[in-house]
């Protein structure tokens, strides 16, 4: 052993002298299953002689074990084989000889290592290093190397999750969550089975297999049957070999519940009404016993015994107590410890019975139980309910009516509405209204829905002047609520004055009439009367009316058009009440004057009663004075303009337009001929005319209806038609043949020909009717009816063929040229008389019997005795009878009848088959295949395709002489037909298609999109709704060019939309027709506002839509482009034309501001005009013009009245004009309304701050228009404006025409409304008769005292109210 440890040594240190060669050294690539001992071949391909080798084998040894065993092949014979692990994963190999033999062979497996694969699979790499060859004289061989691969197939298990909670589950549900298990092996992974994890489970079914590289998801479930809360381990039985893998598990949990709840409903009704409260009870879980609280709320009762039980009751026990003064409990059990039944609804129902008026009250549950048969409280949650008191609720809109100032003549009505805003029907019982003066049209009892209204109209007829204050009461829903609804208003008696509505004309006097609408008898009036500007009244020629006979009048000029007019009679007499005229006021107006609507302004009005008081009042209404321009004649054209004033002529006529109307003129057509003997009245301006007035334009001469003037035919016949050049059809000849229109039978000869006397020349001539024109008719007398040729001629007029018989009844149209013919034109040569095919000129036998067949000669057998023997050939049995022997019926002599006479080997005596054709084999009877027919289709057998089976046709379709009926494969294209998708039509390679079984050459619709190839438009590509973009018939899936522009589509920039021209604006690829952004600059088409000019930013100077790159006018002043010479004016400026901007001003540029004159007459007014920008400016006021440089012009000093003021600016083409009024000076007015110890004024004219005095003493000063000061009776209220000459309002206060008795008439109780400061009072009441009855000092409280008559009989009473003047009130006792 020692001395081959010595070779050894030596053997490897002469490797460095090796020579370099071509040998391999090769470990092996296979598969193996996991856990399995395998060999691992390690092969040698050398071609040098090797002796010796060494090499280390890299590996996982995670993976692999290596054992012992291993084996040297045959090729290592005398070696020896060394096999260690130097290290983890890596094995060393020695081979070598102690004879330093060579290794046997150059190719092959060399040895064999034994390894054993561990429980991974997949694909692990068996690596050569350190690899060392030697020769057997210890030279070293080079080497090179393939590595190995083991796979190792196995599966891999991965569950990828490791836990599943499915959280809370609703009992009864279903649910479930993914499992996910990959297989990562290389081999099918196979799970077996599960545990039990009830209640979990698996729902596929098992064995599962996963494939390699593959995620299986299983679905887990939960049984949410029964309660449970948990979780469990969930493992797999499954064929990974590796333990860990193997063992994995997953947890699962859940937490299944139940609802179990008690819920109290909820109930209404109205107060002292039964209210059943219903409880129901939802439970998923059954329940033998229930036990809850409920809490009444005040107000609310429980009806003792209401209980009312439900079908879920199956002999169960309840009982409801009162507890604690306002508690409910109830409690529900099973003697028997019994469910009940069902799992939802209403269990039972109580009665509550509300003793309050209205509201919403909460039923709380407390305390709640829910049992089930082992005793459990089983309850998840309880409800609480309401209960809701329903009622009626009103609500009047408006609750306050202020009629404010109303004629004691008039009525005021008002709309009510009462609105029912409860949860309950609303009744209304009662309407308390003490006053007579208002009505409801309304009926009781009122029913109002819920949400409901109803309107009711409230009539006010006032009866009494003075203060109206009262109150209606509404009652409803019988229990005495109320509500109410306040009325108040002042009457007043109403006695004013107005203009009555008139017309008025300028530059004339008018009469205009003054009304007195008066309540009240008047003795006098006077007053102030303001007239407009342009009218001034005559004071001395005013007169009074019929209602105002007897009265004296007078009038006075105040100051500008201010007048003041008294009306007095001297003898105490009286203006009845009335609302007539009773004054008339002749009033001039200016010719200068304004058309339009004006006011005579009223002030300072006394309109006197009999007892001397003033009694005016408010004024009601205006009247209008409208100043029109007169219309003399009434014919609608004011005589400023009318041609004819004085004469009705709306339409103006002037004929001869010299400003006369035609209605006022003598001549009215100005030709000098004067209407009363103008035969022509309307001769056109500048014509001559005769003595007659008429004109050449107006005369025609020879009556034809046109004018001598443009008359070309001046002397047309009487009663002919004539053109519009006045000529008739005996005047004209238009086709100039001397002919004239009226008799021209032939209109429009052409020119150069002759015509006879109708005007026809032979052109236009067909004498015999054929339509052919006579002078190009070769047959001039074609027999009517005849159809003629081109030249005129008929069939009967022709002979083609030249045989003496006319086309129309030559039979025989063609006759060789020489023949006789016979009537019918035809010759022998074109006869067959007996129809055998021969014609009669070559027949040699000419009645040839009907449907026999001749020959060449036109001879049938039956024509023919061959044999001579006196037996026409086709009756003759033997047709070769030797001459001169007797034959017999059938044709046969003596000699014949032993004889064979077709050579067939039978007997003419026992032949069946007499003329068996020479050579053909006969059966026993003498008869060929070609004398017979074995399956009866009329076919001999030697001649029948298919003699074994009828057919008739011979049908034959692939022609290889074997019927269709005999063939196996008819179409001959060499598959059978019960295997022939086509089987009458060759087509061996069977094509289908539409893979429906038929091939395609039998297939009507070959590619099966439902449409038949016939009317396919694409037969071999499906296209099921025959598209064809191009409609030449070539559907658009097999049409190379679909929309038929003669661009393929491959090469179609717009396959789909003709554009031959391929227009592709943006170069995208895409044509014009089909893209949609043509310019290609990134916007649609739809919303490019310049769609075929790249412009991405879209400008649009002008905003039109229009892209600037587009717009031949892209600043949109009007002005094109080319000839723009600021192409970007603004938008809205004005351009002259060349589009730069025409100097202007913003239209708020100026401001122009009347200021009113300051008092009448004054003439103080003025007008100020300001500007923004600074121009030289010049203002025209009323054509006096004003310079101006600083932008503010004032002009003073003027008058009241309408002013034009026109801007310029110097130097520039502009121009503003403003029209403002000055108004006139006011003089101050205003009301005044006293109530109680206060008296409110609205002021309505005058200047402020207001200064206010009482009695002349200065009480405070406001700018309020509207203000109130306290008062006594018999004050005097003045107020004065800021400006002196507006003058002073005066009012003197009567406090005690407020003092009013209230209600009245009374049962026995009112009381007087007190207008004064004083806490008491003394009253005295009186009879009718004046015997005081009583005399007292009454409590003034709120401004009211209150008095009580219960005691004294229904009469009338007066009450004295004792202050500095005594007021006496009428109390009426009912």
């Amino acid at each position: 052993m020692k001395l081959k440890i010595v070779l050894f040594t030596v053997l490897f240190l002469g490797f460095s002298n090796s020579i370099l060669s071509q040998n391999v050294l090769s470990i092996e690539t296979k598969g193996i299953t996991t856990a399995t001992e395998f060999e691992l071949a390690i092969s040698l391909e050398n071609t040098d002689e090797i002796a010796a080798i060494q090499f280390d084998i890299n590996y996982n040894a995670n993976e692999f074990e290596l054992l012992t065993g291993h084996i040297l092949t045959s090729r290592g014979i005398n070696h020896t084989l060394g096999v260690n692990s130097i290290s983890e994963g890596v094995v060393r190999v020695v081979i070598y000889s102690s004879s330093n033999s060579n290794i046997i062979g150059n190719l092959g497996s060399l040895l064999a290592l034994q390894l054993k694969s561990k429980n991974n699979s997949g694909n692990f790499p068996f690596t050569l290093s350190k690899i060392v060859f030697s020769s057997s004289s210890g030279v070293a061989i080079t080497s090179t190397k393939n590595d190995g691969v083991i796979t190792v197939l196995g599966p891999k298990m991965e569950v990828q999750v490791g836990q599943i909670n499915f959280g809370s589950v609703l009992l009864g549900s279903n649910q479930t969550r993914s499992l996910p298990i990959r297989n990562s092996g290389n081999q099918p992974l196979e799970i077996t089975s599960v545990n039990d994890v009830f209640p979990f489970s698996i729902q596929e079914s098992f064995p599962i297999s996963i494939q390699p590289n593959s995620t299986t998801y299983l679905t887990v479930s939960i049984d949410a049957s029964i309660k449970f809360k948990g979780s469990k381990e969930i493992s797999f039985v499954n064929n990974d070999p590796e333990i860990n893998r193997n063992s994995q598990t997953v947890n699962l949990s859940a937490d299944v519940y139940a609802i179990n709840t008690i819920r109290i409903g909820t109930g209404s009704g109205e107060i002292n009404s039964e209210v059943e409260i219903p409880i129901s009870i939802e439970n998923m879980e059954d329940f033998t016993g229930f036990q809850f609280d409920i809490l009444l709320p005040e107000g609310i009762e429980y009806i003792a015994n209401s209980i009312i039980e439900t079908s879920r009751f199956d002999g169960h026990l309840i009982g409801v107590n009162l507890i604690n003064g306002n508690t409910l409990r109830f409690i529900g059990y099973s003697s028997v410890n019994k469910n009940f039944k069902g799992n939802s609804g209403e269990l039972f129902r109580f009665k509550l019975k509300p003793i309050v008026n209205a509201g919403y009250f909460s039923l709380n549950v407390s305390n709640a139980i829910l049992t089930n048969i082992e005793q459990e409280n089983i309850l998840s949650n309880s409800y609480s309910g309401y209960i809701q008191i329903n009622t009626g609720n009103l609500s009047i809109s408006p609750s306050n009516i202020n009629f404010l100032d109303v004629p004691v003549t008039e009525t005021r009505q008002r709309i009510i509405q009462l609105y029912n805003y409860g949860n309950a029907v609303l009744k209304i019982d009662e309407i308390v209204n003490n006053s007579s003066n208002l009505k409801l049209d309304t009926t009781l009892p009122i029913e109002i829905e819920i949400g409901g209204y109803q309107n009711v109209n409230l009539t006010f007829t006032p009866s009494i002047i003075g203060s109206f204050l009262e109150t209606i009461n509404f009652k409803n829903n019988g229990d005495g609520w109320q509500n109410s609804i306040v009325i108040q208003s002042n009457v007043f008696s109403p006695n004013y004055l107005m203009v009555e509505n008139q017309e008025g004309y300028p530059n004339e006097t008018n009469v205009f009439s003054i009304l007195l609408k008066n309540n009240d008898e008047v003795r006098a009036v006077q007053f102030d009367v303001e007239l407009p500007v342009g009218f001034e009244l005559d004071v001395n020629t005013i007169g009074i009316t019929d209602r105002t006979s007897g009265f004296e009048v007078a009038a006075s000029k105040l100051s500008g058009t201010i007048y003041r007019i008294i009306l007095y009679s001297l003898s105490n007499q009286v203006i009845n009440k009335g609302d007539l005229s009773i004054i008339k006021l002749p009033v001039v107006i200016s010719k200068d004057a304004v058309l339009g609507a004006y006011q005579f302004n009223f002030a300072n009005v006394i309109i006197s009663d009999v007892k001397n008081q003033n009694v005016s009042s408010s004024i009601l209404e205006n009247g209008t004075i409208t100043i029109v321009e007169k219309d003399t004649d009434n014919d609608g054209i004011y005589d400023t303009v009318d041609n004819c004033i004085g004469t009705y002529n709306p339409n103006q006529e002037d004929l001869d337009g010299d400003g006369i109307g035609d209605a006022c003129a003598d001549d009215l057509d100005g030709d000098g001929v004067m209407n009363n003997v103008d035969v022509c009245p309307n001769t056109p301006s500048g014509e001559t005319v005769d003595a007659n007035g008429c004109s050449s334009s107006q005369l025609d001469t020879d009556g034809d209806g046109i004018m001598d003037s443009v008359d070309v035919c001046p002397n047309t016949p009487s009663g002919e038609t004539v053109d519009t050049n006045g000529c008739s059809s005996s005047q004209l000849d238009n086709d100039k043949d001397g002919v004239m229109n009226n008799v021209d039978v032939c209109p429009n000869t052409p020119s150069g020909e002759s015509a006879d006397t109708n005007g026809c020349s032979s052109s236009q001539l067909d004498t015999d009717g054929d339509g052919i024109m006579d002078n190009v008719d070769v047959c001039p007398n074609t027999p009517s009816g005849e159809t003629a040729d081109t030249n005129g001629c008929s069939s009967s007029q022709l002979d083609d063929d030249k045989d003496g018989v006319m086309d129309n009844v030559d039979v025989c149209s063609n006759t060789p040229s020489g023949e006789t013919v016979d009537a019918n034109g035809c010759s022998s040569s074109q006869l067959d008389t007996d129809g055998d095919g021969v014609m009669d000129n070559v027949d040699v036998c000419p009645n040839t019997p009907s449907g026999e067949t001749a020959d060449t000669n036109g001879c049938s057998s039956s024509q023919l005795d061959t044999d001579g023997d006196g037996v026409m050939d086709n009756v003759d049995l033997c047709p070769n009878t030797p001459s001169g022997e007797t034959a017999d019926a059938n044709g046969c002599s003596s000699g014949q009848l032993d004889d064979d006479n077709d050579d067939d080997g039978i007997k003419n005596d026992v032949d069946f088959c007499h003329f068996t054709p020479s050579g053909e084999t006969v059966d026993a009877n003498g008869c060929s295949s070609s004398q017979l027919d074995t399956d009866g289709d009329g076919i001999k057998d030697n001649i029948d395709n298919c003699p074994t089976i009828s057919n008739v046709n011979q049908s034959d379709i692939d022609g290889d002489l074997i019927g269709d009926l005999c063939d196996d494969d008819k179409d001959g294209d060499g598959v059978l037909n019960v295997d022939d998708n086509s089987p009458e039509i060759a087509n061996p390679n069977q094509e289908d298609m539409d893979g429906d079984g038929i091939g395609d050459v039998s297939d009507t619709d070959i590619d099966g999109d439902g449409v038949l190839n016939e009317v396919d438009n694409c037969p071999m590509t499906s296209n099921p709704n025959q598209s064809d973009i191009d409609g030449d018939l070539i559907g658009d899936d097999c049409d190379t060019d679909m929309d038929g522009d003669g661009v393929l589509n491959v090469d179609d920039n717009s396959p789909e939309i003709a554009n031959p021209n391929q227009e592709d604006l943006d170069g995208d690829g895409i044509g014009d027709v089909s893209d949609t952004d043509i310019d290609g600059d990134g916007v649609l088409n739809d919303v490019d506002n310049c769609p075929t000019i790249s412009n991405v930013n879209q400008s649009d100077i002008d905003g039109d839509g229009i892209g600037d790159l587009c717009d031949n006018d892209m600043d949109g002043d009007n002005v094109n482009n080319t000839i723009d010479l600021c192409p970007n004016t603004l938008s809205g400026t004005n351009v002259d034309a060349t589009g730069c901007p025409i100097f202007s001003l913003p239209s708020s540029n100026f401001t122009v501001t009347a200021i009113s004159e300051t008092c009448p007459g004054k003439k103080n007014g003025k007008i100020l005009i300001t500007g923004q920008a600074s121009h030289p400016y010049v203002a025209a006021i009323n054509g006096a013009n004003y310079n101006f440089t600083n932008n503010n012009l004032t002009v003073d000093k003027l008058q009241p009245g309408d002013y034009t003021v026109c801007i310029s600016v110097t130097g520039q083409t502009y121009n503003q004009c403003y029209v403002v009024t000055i108004a006139p000076g006011t003089t101050v007015s205003a009301k005044a309304s006293v109530s109680s110890s206060k008296v409110e004024i609205t002021m309505e004219q005058g200047t402020a701050p207001f200064n206010v005095l009482v009695n002349n003493e200065a009480m405070y000063q406001t700018n309020a228009p509207v203000f109130s000061i306290d008062v006594k009776h018999g004050d005097v209220v003045q107020v004065k404006t800021a400006v002196d000459c507006e003058g002073i309002f005066s009012k003197s206060i009567d406090l005690f025409e407020d003092f009013i008795a209230y209600p009245n008439p009374t049962n026995g109780n009112f009381e007087i409304t007190m207008p004064i400061s004083e806490k008491e009072i003394a009253i005295e009441l009186f009879t009718m008769q004046s015997q005081l009855i009583s005399k007292r000092i009454y409590q003034v409280i709120a401004g009211k005292v209150q008095l009580n008559i219960d005691a004294y009989a229904s009469g009338i009473y007066y009450a004295k109210v004792n202050v500095d003047k005594p007021i006496i009130l009428k109390i009426i006792k009912q």
